[in-house]
């Protein structure tokens, strides 16, 4: 790899890495959470890929191998329920999670889930590089170790800004979730919907000749969109905790029970 290409790997992995870490380091100063949410949502997140592989690995594959649309479909669909299934139940577990089910919790717990999703691909990406150059025999059958170490110094830089639109959408599923436990139920089978429309999209357009900047355009497109659902829900006060009742009020209401 050249100078170039090491300087844009490094840029890819503070983006994949330093950039989710310091943006939970600034939502727990800025709204006093307790790290023990990323944590939480991290935990879950690594339990829904050790669910994911059965389906996406096995069953999926040998169901609709001969089908790629129709594969790439479940494996998706599998990606919507198993994450935001996590991501709902993850909101159960703990004192800390139960106590912030409202905008600012859903912001360290979207962060922790989406910021271990782009470690995990910072880790691979790593993984893929010290292979190139240590032990190419280790590299997926058919992969030359000159495609990683000779790739385009944008296409390191491109990954980290995926991450960073993905981790976007990350606070927006993260936001719904948290609806479904202020507002209705529906929520949660809505944030699993759309985050399969999201997935099945981008990767779709991915498949099409000249499909990749498409597809990232739209990734960016449906990153705005959850800025714009994280705004509304914010200045709404949609997710906003009941107002505890003072104790004129709950005199009053117990007068009248």
């Amino acid at each position: 790899m050249t100078l170039l290409n090491w300087g844009a790997f490094a840029v890819a992995m503070a983006l994949m890495v330093l950039f989710p870490l310091g943006l939970a380091a600034f939502f727990q100063r800025r709204f006093s959470l307790s790290w023990k949410m990323f944590f939480i949502a991290a935990g879950f997140y690594l339990l829904n890929l050790l669910i994911q592989i059965p389906f996406n690995f096995v069953l999926w594959p040998m169901l609709f191998g001969s089908m790629p649309w129709v594969l790439l479909a479940f494996i998706t669909l599998t990606y919507g329920v198993c994450e935001e299934t996590m991501r709902y139940l993850s909101f159960r577990v703990g004192r800390s999670m139960r106590d912030h089910r409202d905008a600012n919790g859903a912001l360290m717990a979207g962060v922790g889930h989406g910021g271990t999703e782009a470690i995990v691909f910072a880790l691979q990406l790593a993984m893929a590089i010290v292979a190139a150059v240590f032990a190419p025999q280790f590299l997926r059958p058919g992969t030359h170790p000159a495609e990683i170490l000779g790739a385009a110094a944008w296409s390191f830089v491109f990954q980290g800004l995926d991450r960073v639109i993905g981790i976007t959408c990350h606070l927006g599923f993260a936001t719904l979730i948290v609806l479904a436990y202020r507002r209705s139920w529906l929520f949660y089978p809505l944030a699993a919907l759309v985050h399969w429309l999201i997935d099945f999209s981008a990767f779709g357009l991915q498949r099409l000749p000249g499909g990749q900047v498409w597809s990232e355009l739209l990734f960016l497109g449906y990153a705005i969109l959850a800025l714009v659902l994280l705004r509304y829900v914010r200045t709404r006060h949609l997710a906003d905790p009941a107002p505890s009742l003072s104790t004129d009020d709950e005199k009053q209401a117990s007068a009248t029970a």
